[in-house]
């Protein structure tokens, strides 16, 4: 004889309520947890429409952060080297947040039972949740290329904590070394000039002390500047 054994996995399934039937399904855990019908009614009631407020208003703020996303990136200049990359994970990945936009709050809920004196809650299905993080990580993919330096020469546009901040401190690094450069080479010429005349020489030796002087302070603040930032000093093209 031959037997055949059958074993049974035991699979949660989670199915979504909507408004209606998220209310009664928490009204009742609320009840078996200790409350009176009447006041079991109403927090059931109180929490179910605060909950689909915060899914809808998450729901919007993405709405609002995709829209100014949008504008950001298509008013970079067609020579800015972020456009490309930005444009394309924007296009491949936009329909995500569309599908997140898309989903009617109220009929993505979820109410967890009472459990060992756990009180039941109310709150949003793991479907949404999903949906509402894949949303985000591409709104922040797409920040993250627009933070990067811009190609240096170029009039930075959009944000202006993430974009002109960035460039105008790699031009203030640029201006402020060709300064030092130029006050250097003025100092050696006092120097040929000034042809054994104690004034003159005096004069080129103080040029010389404060451009060095100078030389050090914007060289330490370079290293303070390019240790807790990602600013690319160093890229021409």
């Amino acid at each position: 004889m031959v037997l055949f054994t059958l074993s049974l996995f035991s699979t949660q399934v989670v199915f979504a309520l909507n408004k209606d039937e998220a209310t009664d399904q928490y009204r009742g855990q609320l009840v078996e947890y200790g409350l009176d019908a009447e006041t079991a009614q109403k927090k059931a009631g109180e929490d179910v429409s605060a909950l689909i407020d915060n899914m809808e208003a998450s729901q919007y703020d993405l709405d609002v952060a995709l829209d100014n996303l949008e504008k950001r990136v298509s008013s970079l200049m067609t020579s800015d080297s972020r456009l490309d990359e930005a444009e394309t994970v924007l296009n491949d990945s936009k329909q995500l947040i569309r599908d997140f936009l898309d989903l009617p709050a109220q009929d993505y809920l979820d109410v967890q039972n009472t459990t060992a004196g756990v009180p039941p809650r109310v709150l949003a299905l793991e479907d949404f949740e999903i949906a509402k993080t894949k949303a985000m990580d591409v709104i922040t993919r797409v920040n993250q290329i627009l933070i990067a330096p811009n190609r240096p020469g170029e009039v930075p546009t959009g944000d202006l904590m993430e974009d002109f901040i960035p460039q105008f401190v790699r031009q203030l690094f640029r201006f402020a070394w060709i300064v030092a450069l130029l006050s250097l080479i003025t100092s050696g010429i006092f120097f040929i000039l000034a042809k054994g005349n104690d004034d003159r020489v005096s004069k080129a030796r103080s040029i010389l002390i404060f451009t060095l002087i100078g030389f050090v302070v914007i060289t330490l603040a370079f290293a303070v500047v390019n240790a807790i930032t990602d600013i690319d000093f160093f890229s021409f093209i």
